[in-house]
């Protein structure tokens, strides 16, 4: 991996990571064959390698949304109905700055060849409080900056970069439990770190018939199944979403790793559904000042062997990385 600043950190750098005092950004393209420290104790170069891309200004890290109203014909002000958020619009500030003029052209090269507007990458956000947290981003618009690094006497590049998550948050590593066996009835703590509402996939790797509660502290429940040897289907609880999803061949399942499912449906995969998620399946984020903690969600599996699994996992999302 080709790596901006080169090299181990710095002296320098290493006392503003321990320390937390500013937070750590990095852009990576979708194949992570570069890495792009922008801001922070890794972006502090050797002045012996002295070629980096950095970050002089951020604009637009929360998403905008779209509050939806309804009026009535005599109704003085409105009734609130929802809100919606649309996609992140990042716009960054960077100072592209290499050696000499043949070094800065290939620092711009490597920055541009990095980003596509169909092929994404990642902008990844790290805080001493916070941890990591990232985005899914492409680039949104073509840069409208005079090229000005390496083609005349000066060793350095500005650009204004659009960046585009059509994810709309920010996201960090998953949370996942598992429960193996026969037939059981329990509660599975869940996790969610963001300020969004966290909607929970199951993956269910048969025999047997699933059971799921629609949320925390819910008597209403949803059943999937009877699942046969070596079925699996994903629940996705979000009631916006694709509810049922058939995998067969081989995929990666979280904790568990890379398994085969081959036998096929006789039957409509969604046939089996019985019942429907709501918004009260989400696993509500962490309050504002208060302590993270579990919320406990009833699953159960019935008419199964050592061979069925359930695994939950859900992605908590943030409107901001800090």
């Amino acid at each position: 991996m080709i790596s901006y600043p080169a090299g181990p950190i710095t002296p320098h750098g290493a006392y503003y990571i321990k320390k937390g005092l500013m937070p750590n950004v990095a852009y990576y393209p979708g194949n992570f064959g570069v890495q792009f420290n922008l801001l922070g104790g890794a972006a502090i170069a050797d002045p012996m390698t002295p070629e980096t891309v950095t970050i002089t200004s951020l604009k637009g890290l929360v998403p905008p949304w779209q509050n939806i109203e309804q009026k009535g014909s005599t109704q003085d002000g409105s009734s609130y109905i929802t809100s919606l958020y649309d996609p992140l619009d990042v716009e960054i500030g960077v100072r592209i700055r290499g050696r000499d003029q043949f070094w800065t052209r290939r620092v711009v090269s490597d920055w541009m060849a990095s980003w596509d507007a169909k092929v994404p990458g990642y902008l990844v956000w790290w805080t001493l409080e916070m941890g990591t947290w990232w985005a899914v981003v492409r680039q949104g618009k073509p840069p409208i900056d005079a090229f000005t690094g390496g083609i005349g006497r000066t060793n350095e590049q500005k650009f204004t970069w659009l960046a585009k998550s059509y994810d709309a948050f920010w996201t960090t590593y998953g949370d996942a439990v598992y429960a193996v066996g026969g037939s059981f009835a329990q509660f599975i703590p869940r996790i969610n770190a963001g300020d969004q509402p966290m909607f929970d996939k199951y993956y269910c790797i048969g025999p047997g018939t699933f059971y799921f509660n629609d949320g925390p502290n819910s008597t209403n429940y949803v059943a999937y199944g009877p699942l046969a040897a070596g079925q699996c289907v994903l629940i996705d609880t979000d009631p916006r979403k694709r509810s049922v999803i058939w995998l067969s061949g081989t995929f990666n399942v979280p904790l568990l790793g890379w398994i085969t499912a081959n036998t096929p449906f006789t039957v409509n995969p969604y046939s089996l559904l019985q019942g429907r998620f709501s918004d009260n399946a989400g696993i509500p984020p962490k309050q504002p000042g208060a302590e993270l903690t579990a919320q406990n969600v009833w699953v159960g599996i019935q008419g199964g062997n050592g061979s069925s699994t359930l695994v939950a996992y859900g992605e908590p999302k943030r409107r901001m990385p800090f």
